[in-house]
């Protein structure tokens, strides 16, 4: 048998050697977490994100530097602020977007890549643009994580995940190296965020899908992946207010308007205590950008000609039987009856589209 994968709850404290850790990385890398808005939260995701390593505290620092230096290197600060022109045209083509807060409390993100047409796609959007678009919707979900662990007095850090795969063959099997990208995007820039995913009306050929894609995910990701039986499944875990008629619930969208185009709102007649964290991400990014540009410009002023106002070395000392205390990785929640995980889910369990063909 392999060694147990063990993780640490959302809402558990930090633990002493966390906050030791986190108190390193901020002697570390100084005002550079400032600069690149890395708040405490994400330190400590970071921090347990690693665990399962064979030196998690030399892994973890290392991650960390690095992507400090993506960020720089990238500009994602600006890729987060930037107002796509062709925005709507995006969603149109691979809908995808929020869809409010689940019963646990974590934002929901919404992905229907079935409804993507590849070879049209592919035409209209390079792999750059949509990889930016991508990370600025991670960006946007870090930042409504931010606002809601302030509203809960909680840590929240990870999100729910509802995959679309109505509609999905072999021919979104158009460009792995593009897939391979966004995975190894949200899986180095943005580990231990996924909360649990939802796959809803898997094809006839999702074990063959699976099969190629899933040697993408690490396996804390796949253990927290689970196939409903039908999308009507996804009410034992998000309330109908914060569903689209689509899927079962009330929200009813404009006519012509593609869905998760607009800003969330909670379907009308119910009640509404998170919609104000998903509206105007876009212009506060902006806000936060233009603060963060003036700091940057401050820093470099008071840095003398020649010095580093910071230093990426990474540090690779560990803590001897200091390491965080952890918990055998286990289901978040009870499964709701009929929910499988991917590696209970059977072939024949599956929805099978044309079998009479």
């Amino acid at each position: 048998m392999g060694k147990t994968r063990v993780t640490v709850q959302e809402d558990t404290p930090a633990s002493e050697v966390e906050l030791q850790w986190m108190a390193e990385l901020k002697e570390l890398h100084g005002e550079r977490l400032l600069l690149n808005n890395v708040s405490d939260i994400d330190l400590l995701r970071f921090c347990r994100a690693y665990i399962n390593e064979e030196d998690p505290k030399a892994t973890t620092f290392r991650i960390i530097s690095e992507y400090l230096q993506w960020r720089e290197d990238e500009k994602i600060d600006e890729i987060a602020a930037t107002e796509f022109e062709r925005y709507v045209d995006f969603v149109k083509l691979w809908p995808c977007g929020f869809s409010g807060i689940d019963k646990s409390e974590h934002p929901i993100y919404f992905d229907c890549i079935g409804q993507m047409d590849p070879s049209t796609f592919s035409k209209t959007f390079e792999m750059s643009e949509y990889v930016k678009i991508h990370i600025q919707m991670m960006e946007s979900l870090q930042d409504i994580k931010t606002a809601l662990s302030e509203r809960l007095g909680k840590p929240v850090y990870k999100h729910t995940v509802v995959i679309d795969l109505e509609g999905m063959g072999l021919k979104h099997m158009w460009d792995r190296t593009a897939m391979s990208k966004l995975v190894e995007v949200d899986s180095t820039k943005y580990p231990e965020t996924l909360h649990k995913m939802l796959l809803i009306n898997p094809p006839f050929l999702f074990k063959a899908i699976y099969a190629i894609f899933g040697g993408l995910l690490d396996e804390t990701t796949k253990s927290r992946i689970h196939v409903l039986k039908s999308p009507a499944e996804l009410l034992e875990h998000i309330d109908a207010s914060q569903l689209p008629e689509k899927y079962g619930g009330l929200i009813k969208y404009p006519k012509d308007v593609p869905l998760f185009s607009i800003p969330f709102a909670t379907a009308e007649g119910s009640e509404s205590k998170f919609d104000d964290i998903f509206s105007g991400l876009l212009e506060k990014r902006q806000r936060r950008l233009e603060e963060l540009k003036a700091k940057r410009a401050m820093n470099d002023v008071e840095t003398p000609d020649g010095a580093e106002a910071t230093t990426t070395t990474t540090t690779t000392t560990t803590t001897t039987n200091t390491e965080p205390v952890v918990q055998e990785d286990k289901p978040i929640e009870d499964k709701p009856i009929g929910e499988k995980t991917v590696e209970e889910t059977m072939p024949e369990e599956l929805p099978v589209e044309n079998k009479a063909e």
